[in-house]
């Protein structure tokens, strides 16, 4: 068995190391969870070898996600207004007003991901133009 090396302290990607949790060995391997606190200011156990890897366990976590304010900032034709509090999943969803002026609700993950750009007004434009 190698030695364990202390994180606590250190920084990978949006996640502080706070303290060393647990040590467990499993199969001749020492597998360590450690106290971590995210930049959206929520503490998460994260597994030592997620923490050390190229790709950051922290962009993977939704609620660092959820925590983004999209408000005002702009997504192809889209303009986001404010978090919709009347849906279900409070947070994920936003109302959002299209360049034509029609208000519509998206949810995070289409407005991050391009998926949704517009109220659907660019689809009916291209349909007009192509039948012209």
């Amino acid at each position: 068995m190698g030695s364990i090396i202390d994180l606590t302290g250190r920084r990978f990607g949006k996640l502080t190391v706070l303290q060393m949790l647990m040590v467990q060995e499993q199969n001749r391997r020492i597998r360590i969870s450690w106290n971590c606190l995210c930049e959206c200011e929520q503490e998460k156990v994260i597994v030592g070898a997620s923490l050390t890897r190229k790709v950051q366990p922290s962009q993977s976590y939704g609620k660092c996600q959820q925590a983004q304010d999209l408000t005002g900032k702009q997504f192809g034709k889209l303009l986001v207004l404010n978090k919709n509090t009347e849906t279900e999943k409070k947070g994920w969803n936003w109302d959002c007003v299209c360049e034509c002026g029609t208000r519509s609700v998206v949810g995070r993950y289409s407005l991050l991901r391009r998926n949704t750009n517009s109220c659907g007004s660019t689809k009916r434009e291209r349909i007009i133009k192509r039948n012209k």
